[in-house]
């Protein structure tokens, strides 16, 4: 059995592969068997030969007490015995062991492998589905905040037209007042007009009345006596009517 940590040996096979005949001198050097590189570094039995013959190097063989301990582990003690006891060369019995351990060493690769692109692919799929999820998120973000932009343009809008009703209202109630004040104004100075031609009639008719009633009141207050001519309202001194009673030429 290999005494090289597993490790160690896929360590030095990854930074060896392109050198096979590194691989295969080491293995040989430290007594590594395919078995042991097999399970160490994934490969399969047709890779791990594939190290040896391209460097003409042959594998390290396996101990007596590998086998042993293949035998136990794979439960071929008894098949084993019955080889030995049926005359089967010892070199028969040993290769067969040699290529069951082959065969579940290969196998183990194969389910190791198997595993490891499950894994593989179950960290791309979770990969896949977190940037799907990223994706999501930030639509929905994306989304979220177009709809609060649409929110608050249409509340920036309704502020601004509320606004301008205001400023529209707010003129119209001036243009009220202002016609409201220039309508009383108007009708002020009308009635003010009115009054006012009202009243001059009112003293031109007074002072109609005053001028034709002045003579009369005058007659009226003149004391009724005899009209004469003359001095004191009798004639002259040497002047008397004529015939015709009336006073003389151009009398």
């Amino acid at each position: 059995m290999a005494t090289v940590s597993d490790d160690l040996i896929r360590s030095y096979v990854e930074q060896n592969k392109n050198s096979p005949e590194s691989i295969a001198i080491a293995a040989n050097m430290t007594g590594l068997s395919k078995i042991d590189l097999m399970r160490a570094t994934g490969y399969s039995n047709t890779e791990i030969d594939a190290f040896f013959n391209a460097s003409n190097v042959k594998p390290a063989a396996a101990t007596a007490e590998q086998r042993t301990e293949t035998a136990s582990q794979l439960g071929l003690d008894a098949t084993v015995s019955q080889m030995r006891a049926a005359g089967i060369t010892e070199a028969e019995v040993n290769s067969y062991l040699d290529k069951a351990a082959i065969e579940v060493a290969q196998s183990q690769v194969n389910i190791a492998n198997e595993n490891k692109r499950f894994t593989t692919a179950q960290a791309e799929l979770e990969a896949m589905s977190q940037q799907e999820m990223a994706m999501i998120r930030q639509q929905q973000a994306d989304f979220e905040a177009a709809q609060q932009q649409i929110a608050a343009e249409a509340a920036a809008q309704a502020e601004a037209a509320r606004k301008e009703q205001e400023r529209l209202a707010a003129e119209a109630a001036a243009y009220q007042k202002q016609a409201e004040e220039k309508a009383a104004q108007i009708k002020k100075e009308g009635e003010d007009f009115q009054r006012t031609t009202a009243e001059r009639d009112i003293a031109r008719k007074r002072v109609g009345r005053s001028t034709v009633a002045r003579p009369l009141l005058a007659g009226a207050s003149m004391p009724d006596r005899a009209q004469t001519l003359g001095v004191g309202g009798g004639m002259a001194t040497g002047q008397s009517l004529g015939a015709t009673g009336t006073l003389g030429v151009g009398g």
